[in-house]
């Protein structure tokens, strides 16, 4: 019934019985090939989890909620110097932990089925805009300003006529 229902997988663990975060820091993670900073940072969000939850969840209680109520738990955390995590480090954590749960039910370590953090959108990547760069005329005008920050006007020029500017 258990392996009907998705909670066992046939040759995989019993997910009623393992702890997740126990599991990812001591079964899954030492069968990586990661760097020690990735290695640092899995424990950062297990450090988080632990926070958020007070204690670790068995692999089977975990649902898109949970997921979705630790993704907000890292947007308003205070870390360890007493500031708001940025931006840029909660979508980090954030997206090495759906990382985490889609290799492991993906590969067949834990469950068979869709990962509950699926649905979870971390950031919109942002394009690269088309540079936008001075024209030959604008540059001209430029040129002929009357300024007391003659140097800068010139340095200005130089880096722009170079390419250097936007």
């Amino acid at each position: 019934v258990t392996v009907n229902i998705g909670k066992w997988k046939r040759g995989g663990i019993d997910s009623s019985k393992e702890y997740l975060m126990d599991y990812m820091i001591s079964k899954w993670l030492p069968k990586k090939n990661y760097t020690k900073s990735t290695i640092q940072g899995y424990e950062t969000i297990r450090k988080h989890f632990l926070g958020f939850l007070g204690r670790d969840i068995l692999i089977s209680q975990l649902d898109a909620k949970t997921c979705n109520d630790f993704y907000s738990y890292l947007q308003t955390c205070v870390s360890h110097n007493g500031n708001k995590l940025s931006e840029s480090a909660y979508k980090k954590y954030m997206k090495s932990f759906k990382q985490f749960l889609e290799q492991a039910i993906y590969n067949g370590y834990i469950l068979d089925g869709i990962s509950p953090a699926k649905g979870i959108t971390v950031g919109n990547a942002n394009p690269k805009g088309t540079k936008v760069f001075l024209e030959k005329h604008e540059l001209d005008q430029f040129e002929q300003l009357d300024t007391p920050l003659q140097h800068l006007q010139k340095a200005f020029l130089f880096a722009s006529y170079s390419a250097i500017t936007k």
